[in-house]
């Protein structure tokens, strides 16, 4: 079960979680380093800084802190992973599993906040037990009264406006102990993230996406994408009906000829985001997809990451294409 705690969502506490950890590591440093002076052997630091203690420390505070300090280092286990220390890349990559959890209190907070002191009104039955919990928010299922069964994704209050701060702190505590090798230069990657979290801590234009990509794939009965429930969205919390099918990672005991079409129509869809539509769900990792073993189709979550390409971004890659296959 996911572990619950309270958001630090003002910038000075994020910091002052960032600074304690800080704190703590070196003083683990200093004590372990201590040890090993007192007993005739030379300290080495990096192992010191990477030790199992410290390393629990760093993925449970951030992991704690969720934003952009855990983002960071999501992105980091995913990118760069192969070209960093085994420890710090295991740290970074414990990450990518849920993040902590908002507690009841909060959750209620949040939705007062941005639904009204009345914002119950509108539901049947509200489950606080998010059914997912990530770097920027949280997921959960209610029931609308007419019935609808329906998911509401919750932003962490302060996140969208700690992304800087966040990030800036992250990288000096990445520099200050060293935990990067000075052969990789993450300063694009760090950069890349600020323009990512930016994009998914705006849940109206992530709804904007969800709405237009939903345009694109009307007619395509292979597809599908939850409807926005406009008068229960803003830029902070996003409602849209429920997808309720599973994981495409869990298809591998399905028959090969659904395992085919689902492979085959997920490549031609990120053929046709590129050259045809012109925006692209960057965030393509397995949970954003769905498929319902009722219709067949395959069910598309998560735009917040989506990107607009240009069309001479999109001319590029033809040539990139026709390139390959010639």
């Amino acid at each position: 079960m996911a572990q619950q705690s309270t958001l630090p969502h003002s910038r000075l506490g994020r910091f002052a979680k960032l600074g304690g950890l800080a704190t703590s590591l070196a003083g683990n440093v200093l004590y372990q380093g201590s040890k090993t002076l007192l007993s005739g052997n030379k300290p080495v630091i990096a192992d010191l800084v990477l030790s199992s203690k410290n390393a629990n420390k760093i993925a449970e505070k951030l992991s704690e802190m969720r934003g952009a300090a855990m983002k960071v280092g999501q992105l980091l286990s995913m990118d760069v992973g192969y070209l960093l220390p085994r420890e710090v890349s295991e740290v970074f990559s414990r990450l990518r599993n849920d993040a902590h959890q908002m507690p009841m209190m909060q959750i209620a907070e949040v939705m007062e906040k941005n639904l009204g002191s009345n914002w119950q009104s509108h539901f049947q039955r509200f489950k606080f037990t998010p059914i997912a919990s990530a770097s920027i928010g949280q997921v959960h299922i209610a029931e609308l009264k007419e019935g609808r069964q329906v998911a509401i994704k919750l932003q962490y209050p302060g996140v969208k406006e700690s992304i800087d701060s966040d990030i800036d702190n992250i990288a000096m505590l990445l520099n200050l102990f060293k935990m990067i090798p000075a052969d990789v230069d993450i300063a694009p990657l760090i950069e890349d993230a600020r323009l990512q979290l930016h994009a998914e801590a705006d849940y109206k234009s992530e709804a904007a996406f969800l709405n237009e990509f939903s345009r694109f794939i009307e007619n395509d009965d292979r597809f599908e994408v939850a409807e926005v429930i406009e008068e229960l969205s803003n830029d902070k919390i996003l409602t849209t009906t429920f997808l309720d099918g599973e994981v495409i990672d869990k298809l591998y005991n399905k028959n090969l000829d659904v395992r085919h079409n689902v492979t085959s129509n997920l490549l031609e869809l990120s053929l046709r985001e590129v050259f045809q539509f012109g925006i692209v769900q960057t965030d393509s990792n397995f949970a954003n997809y769905l498929y319902s073993e009722n219709t067949g189709k395959i069910q598309l979550l998560d735009f917040g990451a989506t990107r607009r390409y240009s069309e001479l971004m999109r001319n590029k890659f033809m040539v990139l294409l026709n390139a390959c296959l010639s």
